[in-house]
Order: C-alpha cells, then sequence, then structure tokens
C-alpha cells in the first residue's frame, strides 16, 4: 500500500499554513487542510489550489478533529501533521555524531521527501502500526530509527491495524500521548525517523491551534495527569510538568494480554 492522503489540521491560521507551504508540490497535491466551517472563505481566499476537508458543525477541539481524521484516514495509509511546522535532514556520522556536510541540517528536498515516504510505506507495510519524526533539536541518536519513542506532531499511520472505533478521544489536549498509548496497547510497533526531523519555529503555546482552544501550560499539565492515571504503570509524571513514558513497555504488555491486571 502506497500512503493515500496526508491530513492538516487546522485553526486560527488562515494566512499562515506553515506546514502546508514547506512541503514540496507532489505532497500538496495529496495533502488536505482539514478546517472548521467558519475558515472557509479566508482559506479558499488564502490558499485557492489547497485540498479542503470542512469539519461538521459539531466537531470542536483537536481531540475530536484528530477523531474525524482517524475516521477519514480508516483503512488506508495516511498523514496527519500539524499546521505549523517546517521539515529537515540531518547529515551526520552516527559512529562520531559528527555533521557530513556544511551544516548539521538542511531543509528537506523533493527527493528527501520521496525517501521518506519510501521509509514510511516500508514500515507500515511491515512491522509498524504508526511512525514519525523526532524533533530537529534532539542531539542525534546512535540510530537513524528508533523504536518506541513518542509520536507527536507528526504522525503516518497503517489505519489496517487498528479499527477507530477502537480508540478514544476524551482527552482534550496531551491527545498525541494518549493516542499512541493506545495504539501500543492494540498491538502496534511504532518507529521514528532521526534522520528526518520536523522543526516547531514558533513554539507550542503560540497563537492559533491548540492556543485557540484554551491550551495552556496549566492545562497540559491536567491532561497529561488524566493520561497518566489511565497508563499508571507506564507514566513517570512530575509536578513540574516533567514526564517519562516507557512506551515500549506498553507493547510488550500488549503482547501478554496482560492490561487488565492493572488497568
Amino acid at each position: 500500500m502506497n500512503i493515500d492522503k496526508i491530513y492538516i489540521p487546522t485553526l486560527g491560521r488562515v494566512d499562515n499554513q506553515r506546514t502546508y507551504e514547506s512541503l514540496p508540490d507532489f505532497v500538496a497535491m495529496m495533502t488536505y487542510l482539514v478546517i472548521q466551517p467558519q475558515e472557509l472563505t479566508d482559506i479558499k481566499k488564502n490558499y485557492p489550489n489547497a485540498n479542503l476537508v470542512v469539519l461538521p458543525e459539531e466537531v470542536k477541539g483537536i481531540a475530536k478533529t484528530r477523531e474525524y481524521i482517524v475516521g477519514l484516514g480508516n483503512d488506508t495509509l495516511y498523514g496527519m501533521l500539524d499546521d505549523d511546522l517546517e521539515f529537515a535532514r540531518r547529515n551526520v556520522d552516527r559512529t562520531t555524531n559528527k555533521k557530513t556536510g556544511d551544516k548539521a541540517q538542511t531543509d528537506m528536498t523533493e527527493q528527501d521527501w520521496k525517501d521518506w515516504f519510501d521509509k514510511v510505506e516500508n514500515w507500515l507495510n511491515n512491522d509498524y502500526g504508526a511512525c514519525g519524526m523526532r524533533f530537529h533539536a534532539f542531539p542525534p541518536n546512535e540510530k537513524e530509527d528508533i523504536e518506541f519513542q513518542k509520536i507527536s506532531q507528526v504522525y503516518f499511520i497503517n489505519g489496517n491495524k487498528f479499527s477507530p472505533n477502537e480508540i478514544k478521544w476524551d482527552i482534550q489536549f496531551s491527545e498525541d500521548i494518549y493516542f499512541i498509548l493506545q495504539l501500543l496497547e492494540l498491538g502496534n510497533k511504532t518507529i521514528v525517523s532521526d534522520k528526518y526531523l520536523y522543526r516547531h519555529p514558533d513554539g507550542h503555546f503560540s497563537e492559533g491551534g491548540c492556543s485557540n482552544e484554551g491550551r495552556n501550560e496549566e492545562n497540559d499539565y491536567e491532561t497529561l495527569l488524566e493520561v497518566s492515571k489511565r497508563f499508571p504503570q507506564l507514566f513517570d509524571i512530575k509536578s513540574n510538568g516533567k514526564y517519562k513514558v516507557r512506551w515500549k513497555k506498553a507493547y510488550e504488555i500488549s503482547k501478554n494480554n496482560s492490561y487488565d491486571k492493572w488497568k
């Protein structure tokens, strides 16, 4: 199976589609901006060539929007990208962690995207249910590809490996962590690339997106705490908001069919 579509949920950025504008033409052609009805006119004016999915009036908030997208993706290979990202390729010698060119990172080219799609399709058509990119500011890992890491902001998913109705979306923020833990619970392996990276130039609480839905540091912590309560053996969280998730253990528990012993 090949990647079918890419979805970008977006809100409050009708004239600043950073992710969409960062994509090469062949990727943009298969990409859909997922928008709320009140932004349709402005989006069509500012991005007349963009494919659009207009959400039903009753679908509000990032968690319910992701639920809707996962339903659209259904049994295909598909991507789901945040709307405020840029993308880079890491240039590093894995044995020394030193850069191999003039720059440690360079913007992804059209060929990089083709190579990335080849990698994603190989992963998802074989062992992995979901995959993603690492954050650009993390130091290079000794491995180019890393299993069982956090996936957020850049998701590629094989919808054949789970049913959309198996996933709950009843936590408003921290929905990315909750989603991946549920996929692992269902027996889906995950993997991220340390070669292909995403940047988040404007920060996590920039204007637009989840900030327009009221996301802030306080309720971010509250929703993290709620996720930790649902997966107590997998989650360590401190009062300052720092946390650690045992992603691989989530998958191992699923293979032993032992979730019911502690949830």
